[in-house]
């Protein structure tokens, strides 16, 4: 790599569809389709990853319950069970949601991480290029 120059690493993830809604798709059908990424410089990411994991076992405890640290960052913390907790969920685990999103926050703020995203918002009968819009999320600035 040229001198000067960082290698950054972005990991992107997507929640709802490209798919078309019509008038007659199911209520639950997503209305959106939200896109979003969080970039890192490549010499951070040990240290990011670390300290995520410490956090997963900190605050969801059974999604690491292998003693190899190798699997410790297989368990997925959904944004699904999050929003429900904090929807729904006892005194406990809205605490707990609060407390592991703020602590995500501020980890990804420690290490200089940068937050990117879209929400693309879709009309009914209007036909959606589900390429054309993951390809505009990550080339627009």
């Amino acid at each position: 790599m040229p001198e000067g120059c960082e290698l950054r690493i972005c990991y992107m993830a997507e929640s709802g569809s490209g798919e078309t809604l019509l008038a007659t798709s199911p209520a639950n059908a997503p209305s959106v389709l939200a896109l979003a990424g969080v970039i890192i410089n490549q010499r951070k990411l040990a240290a990011v990853t670390r300290d995520f994991v410490a956090l997963k076992r900190r605050f969801h405890p059974k999604l690491v319950s292998s003693e190899h640290p190798l699997d410790w960052v297989l368990g997925e913390v959904k944004g699904q069970d999050l929003r429900a907790n904090l929807r729904r969920g006892s005194r406990n685990q809205v605490r707990g949601a609060l407390g592991f999103i703020d602590q995500i926050l501020r980890l990804l703020e420690n290490h200089g991480a940068k937050l990117v995203g879209r929400v693309w918002v879709k009309n009914v009968g209007t036909p959606c290029d589900e390429s054309a819009m993951y390809t505009f999320s990550i080339q627009d600035p």
